[in-house]
């Protein structure tokens, strides 16, 4: 087996219990969200008011993990870095 292949399948294996978990958090969100609105509105738009919701949030984790692997090369960290303990 190629040794590159060999690390991309590791890696892909370190990668599988995250990304179930963040699939079950997903589905429990929109299905959480909806049973909350269901009563309120139909239950179509309650459904993608969780998606959106479920969406926004993986994108501000997406955002975050890119920022944290990028290395800091100025001498000023934003301000908002204070408050997320960076």
């Amino acid at each position: 087996m190629n040794t590159s292949l060999r690390r991309t399948a590791g890696r892909a294996w370190l990668a599988a219990p995250a990304l179930a978990v963040t699939v079950v958090s997903a589905v429990l969100t929109v299905a959480v969200v909806a049973l909350w609105l269901n009563g309120v509105m139909p239950l179509a738009l309650a459904l993608v008011i969780g998606l959106g919701y479920d969406g926004a949030w993986l994108a501000a984790l997406s955002y975050e993990r890119r920022l944290a692997g990028r290395a800091t090369t100025t001498p000023r960290s934003p301000r908002w870095a204070g408050c997320s303990g960076r």
